[in-house]
């Protein structure tokens, strides 16, 4: 598992309902006291989350012997769709562990909204099911056996584990690159080993009509993260499968070696196949991309070229370095966004050969504030500095006085600076 976590389909439709619970608050209060758009539906929903909250925190104190069967009861009774995606903020540090859940839910520790009473009870069944892995992963099977369409809890939980695990398990390396810890790495491992054969079956079962299913069982098959589901998910019809599932095959492709049924569509007639093809490639941080981006520098779609730049920039420096010459015709790109990515693929490895160009782009009126942005970053990678340049909302442009000056400075950096010999 390399990559990280989607937007899962259960955490849309609950951030809908979501909505509804910020709405209605989160405190208790009499009835009269509710927004009108409280109905008997959020009462229902409102006693639901409290009592699911209250068995999640419970749980957590079950004896070793009796953590299986809990599991799967949290499994079964009390996972709910996640709130939101966008994650809450933190559980308050001044809620004790040896809290009771009655204590919590009356508000001695602060008033916490559903939502969030919501999001605590989910982690702590992640936690469970982490931990537990083999006791719910029988469930989550005949679950994904049984799956017709509709709501389907295994996937859900699939996709929020995922997220769980990149949270909780997560071990970053100094080239930006993460891998699981070995609990972690475990339970994730035996996810992959049940569920996959499953999903992958299901998934080549859907026939016409079968779109909606089909793109679900999809979607757990990029959630596992099993590069297997590459060739699975393109199939023969390479060119219009990724149109279908290029998402999928993105999070597939991450951190994984550069995959034949991918590259061969960096070659393909349609922009839009060799534009998607790329992008899934983008984190993929294989040195073997060097021979193939180099190609796609050339490419006649800025887009495409500009995609070949963030490979680049993602490749260890060893293998970057070796396009240096392939990439500096692009600083002078007719297009801006790959003028301002070639700069900032330079600017990260010290290499002043953009100074120029990125000088030329600071005082560029038309540059819109996303590009200028970045070109201000790619100054301070290079030069060490800012030199003063503000990017406030109303004075990000390069003709305010403050800004003219710090492109000035930058200027004189680079005279100080000069660009190596090739």
């Amino acid at each position: 598992m390399a990559s990280r976590p989607r937007q899962s389909r259960g955490a849309v439709i609950g951030l809908a309902i979501c909505v509804l619970l910020t709405a209605a608050g989160a405190r208790e209060s009499a009835a009269t006291d509710r927004p009108a758009v409280w109905t008997m539906t959020g009462y229902a929903l409102e006693a639901s989350i409290r009592q699911r909250f209250k068995a999640a925190w419970e749980a957590r104190s079950a004896e070793p012997a009796e953590r299986p069967e809990v599991a799967l009861k949290l499994y079964r009774d009390v996972w709910l769709w996640p709130p939101t995606y966008d994650r809450l903020p933190q559980w308050p540090a001044s809620v004790p562990e040896n809290a009771t859940a009655d204590d919590i839910l009356a508000g001695k520790y602060g008033i916490l909204g559903l939502p969030m009473l919501w999001e605590k009870a989910n982690d702590i069944c992640l936690d469970f099911f982490t931990e537990q892995a083999e006791a719910v992963l029988p469930s989550m099977v005949e679950e994904v056996r049984a799956f017709e369409g509709g709501p389907c809890t295994a996937l859900d939980v699939l996709s929020e584990m995922r997220r769980h695990c990149y949270l909780k398990g997560a071990v970053w390396h100094q080239d930006g690159s993460f891998s699981l810890d070995a609990k972690v790495r475990r339970a994730w491992d035996s996810l992959v080993e049940k569920l996959y054969p499953v999903i992958s079956e299901r998934f080549l079962q859907c026939g016409k009509g079968d779109e909606n299913r089909a793109s679900r069982l999809a979607g757990g098959i990029a959630e596992l993260g099993d590069p297997r589901g590459i060739p699975l998910l393109l199939d023969e019809d390479g060119e219009n499968r990724i149109l279908a599932y290029s998402n999928e095959i993105i999070l597939l492709q991450e951190g994984q070696k550069a995959r034949p049924e991918v590259l061969k569509l960096l070659s393909s007639e349609n922009t839009q196949v060799r534009r998607l093809a790329a992008s899934a490639l983008i984190e993929s941080r294989d040195p073997a991309l060097v021979e193939p981006v180099v190609k796609l520098l050339q490419d006649q779609d800025p887009r495409v070229r500009e995609c070949a730049l963030w490979i680049l920039h993602r490749l260890p420096a060893e293998a970057r370095s070796r396009t240096r010459e392939a990439r500096r015709p692009l600083l002078e790109d007719p297009d801006q966004r790959v003028r301002v990515r070639c700069a900032w693929c330079f600017a990260r490895d010290k290499d002043a050969v953009c100074g120029p160009a990125l000088l030329r782009l600071l005082r560029e009126e038309d540059l819109p504030m996303e590009f200028r942005g970045e070109a201000v970053y790619a100054m301070e990678c290079l030069a060490g500095s800012r030199f003063g340049y503000r990017l406030d909302s109303d004075a990000w442009q390069p003709s305010t006085e403050n800004n003219k000056a710090a492109i000035a400075k930058f200027e004189e950096w680079m005279r100080q600076h000069p660009p190596a010999a090739s």
